[in-house]
């Protein structure tokens, strides 16, 4: 089973038992702890795994605990772990208390969470005994127990942390980079919003004409937010406009469906890519109030990644094609293929009725 699949799981587990977790406690048994073991693959009942209440003494402060310790293999806390109960909205001061702990062990990751978010911070990089204030990763649970739920950027940075994957120096690396990236699009936010003067220079030294005898700043700087605004409603509009050629389509050129059942189990063991497993998982989606998606299956052939009812490849529902320089997906509809080209794997979302009605037809 995928990460994505695994995740989807503990997420929909989440759901079901955050009503149930009515204090600390409960919240680390019904909620943390699942994640630990399904998602990050530590064992919380292996005391060289996990550890509650690990000690963290402070000088004048004996006593101290730390919720949970991720132990390393030399059985040192790598990650230490502040828990709050699930109604708790992580706000300032449950950090109050990890960056506490923090330069007293070893660890140089610590993430605080409420069970259904978990915020990963790191060490600060000009002061590594203390830990920084701003998060690097942040995971929200319960967004992928939802059907439309896709593997995104935070998924691919939380597998960084799985026990098996664990490497310290990479992910403080990871951490630093989104650190700076994060900051750059607040930055981006705030220009949207009102560009600051000094940005508005940087924007007019571009420009093909002398703005230089100009109060820049006051005269400008609308321009420029209209012009940031225009830019980022183009974009938009062309991925509508790519949108609607999807849902349009083209006609592709006969061909019976039999060649297509010939095609060899050996193919079949092709691994699938991120993005190919990515529109399964919107298929998926579409199908959520149609079929068992139990029934719904995925592999990797020759002629492409396709998605089939029960497994079987004289029931396929769509075909994919994803290469560098074409990208579309096939229904089958009489006897035939209908191509639809799309740009971005969620575009795919504009022909949920025709995947619908392809598989009502399988289900007979």
């Amino acid at each position: 089973m995928i990460f994505f699949d695994q995740m989807k799981q503990v997420a929909t587990r989440v759901k079901e038992h955050r009503s149930d977790a009515q204090n600390e406690a409960q919240t680390i048994s019904y909620l943390v702890y699942p994640f630990l073991k399904d998602v990050l693959g530590y064992d919380y009942a292996s005391p060289k795994e996990v550890v509650r209440e690990f000690g963290a003494d402070i000088a004048g402060r004996k006593g101290e605990k730390v919720d949970i310790a991720l132990l390393g293999e030399d059985g040192t806390p790598i990650i230490l772990i502040e828990v709050k109960t699930c109604t708790d909205p992580l706000g300032d001061d449950p950090l109050v208390q990890l960056k506490r702990y923090f330069p007293h062990t070893p660890a140089r990751v610590g993430i605080l969470t409420n069970g259904l978010v978990y915020k990963f911070y790191s060490e600060k990089s000009d002061n590594k005994a203390n830990l920084d204030s701003e998060p690097f990763l942040e995971v929200d649970v319960l967004k992928y127990a939802q059907n439309t739920a896709l593997e995104d950027d935070a998924i691919k940075k939380l597998q960084k942390f799985r026990k098996k994957n664990f490497n310290v120096e990479d992910i403080l690396s990871t951490a630093e980079d989104l650190k700076y990236i994060n900051a750059m699009k607040e930055f981006f936010k705030r220009q949207l919003d009102a560009p600051e003067d000094e940005f508005v220079k940087i924007v007019l030294k571009g420009l093909p004409f002398d703005t230089t005898k100009k109060n820049k700043g006051e005269r400008y700087g609308s321009h420029v937010k209209q012009a940031l605004s225009e830019v980022i409603g183009e974009r938009v509009a062309k991925r509508i406009a790519a949108a609607g050629d999807l849902e349009r389509g083209q006609l592709v050129e006969t061909s019976e469906m039999q060649k297509e059942e010939q095609i060899t189990e050996s193919s079949s063991e092709m691994f699938p890519t991120e993005e190919e497993f990515a529109c399964y998982y919107i298929v998926k989606a579409i199908l959520a109030k149609t079929v068992d998606l139990s029934r719904v299956a995925h592999k990797k052939g020759k002629t492409g990644f396709s998605v089939q009812l029960d497994g079987s490849i004289k029931k396929l529902i769509c075909r994919f094609t994803i290469a560098s320089r074409s990208r579309f997906v096939e229904i089958p509809e009489a006897e035939k293929w209908i191509r639809y080209n799309f740009q971005d794997v969620n575009e795919v979302y504009v022909l949920d009725q025709k995947i619908i009605e392809r598989t009502k037809v399988l289900l007979g």
